[in-house]
């Protein structure tokens, strides 16, 4: 009896000695079967979480950079705002994981050729949202801002794709390259 057919392709039928059919599936199946595969152990991992009546939250975490040369530091700091994802069972336990994740990001360099300490530091939770519900698939965090006339000022709000970080070869825009005098 031969194979059903499959989506992405045809099914190749190669025999081989006698003990049956080889499949060869097409590229396109071999995706669709590792995305039902994704979308079950992120199923999965919901229903763990909604069993252990786990909720999830997304922080916004601020971070900065601060040199420190000759024991004097500037005022003006490069900083860092990361958004992160994971469960917890209330509010409170999910500030306490947020505030525990940015501690833990801290670090500090030491570089003797220029007697500087460049120094990683958490500032604090910006936001923490409650995710597990409210974002549509693939929506991962919003913010709602009043600003003056954005789409007659798009061509100054809006970067162009070339300038966008993932596509981007240089320095983020409007930055250049950051020294520490």
């Amino acid at each position: 009896m031969p194979p059903a057919a499959l989506p992405g392709g045809q099914i190749l039928k190669i025999w081989t000695n006698g003990f049956g059919y080889i499949q060869r599936y097409s590229l396109l199946f071999i995706k669709h079967l590792f995305a039902t595969y994704v979308r079950w152990v992120f199923a999965q991992q919901m229903w763990l979480a909604f069993e252990n009546n786990m909720e999830r939250y997304a922080a916004k975490l601020l971070f900065q950079w601060r040199p420190v040369r000759n024991g004097i530091s500037r005022k003006r700091r490069v900083c860092e705002e990361r958004i992160v994802t994971f469960t917890a069972q209330s509010p409170k336990e999910a500030l306490v994981k947020a505030k525990n994740y940015g501690k833990e990001e801290e670090f500090q360099e030491d570089e003797d050729s220029n007697n500087c300490i460049v120094c990683f530091e958490f500032v604090g939770v910006l936001e923490l949202k409650d995710i597990s519900l409210s974002f549509s698939e693939g929506e991962v965090w919003y913010e709602i801002t009043e600003m003056v006339s954005p789409m007659e000022r798009k061509s100054k709000l809006i970067p162009l794709e070339s300038e966008l970080d993932v596509l981007s070869i240089n320095t983020p825009r409007g930055k250049k390259r950051l020294r520490y005098k």
